[in-house]
């Protein structure tokens, strides 16, 4: 017995074909998307971690030596930082999970006094008489952080489609 392969009408080559089209603009599309979507949210973490690492490390030292100018000035004059100098003789009154850092900054979560999860940066320098900690909230920076995922992900949604329809 003889077994008869049939060969591909012209009109199911042309289905195909186009399915083989609209696939590979799909793919495209959603690949290309989602690359440029993974790299613009690394990008925009490591840029502003870079960042504010920087601003945090020329705060803490400009802190440490306008005290060291007036000693009795108060306060730190930014929205989002709260700044914090330890005498020598008062080293113990240091929060318990700051003392143990080095010098730099540091990415630290904690429970605050609500029992909510506390995200922050906190800038340290410890100098032989005095510590001194600014530290920065950046629970604002995670919110925004979310939205421009959320934005992203229906970006990749949306050019996927148009991929599609182009195809």
């Amino acid at each position: 017995m003889a077994s008869v392969i049939a060969s591909p009408t012209p009109m199911q080559y042309r289905r195909r074909l186009r399915s083989r089209i609209i696939l590979g603009f799909a793919l495209l599309g959603t690949g290309l998307t989602a690359a440029f979507a993974i790299a613009t949210v690394y990008l925009r973490a490591h840029l502003e971690n870079e960042l504010i690492g920087e601003a945090l490390e020329k705060n803490v030292q400009d802190y440490a030596e306008s005290f060291y100018r007036t000693p009795d000035t108060e306060g730190v004059p930014f929205e989002q930082i709260t700044g914090l100098v330890v005498s020598k003789r008062r080293f113990a009154n240091a929060p318990l999970e700051w003392r143990n850092l080095d010098s730099g900054v540091h990415d630290l979560i904690e429970r605050d006094e609500n029992g909510n999860l506390a995200v922050y940066k906190l800038a340290v320098r410890k100098d032989p008489d005095y510590w001194f900690f600014l530290k920065y909230d950046t629970s604002q920076t995670r919110r925004s952080q979310k939205e421009l995922m959320y934005a992203l992900v229906g970006a990749v949604l949306v050019f996927s489609l148009l991929s599609l329809l182009v195809g």
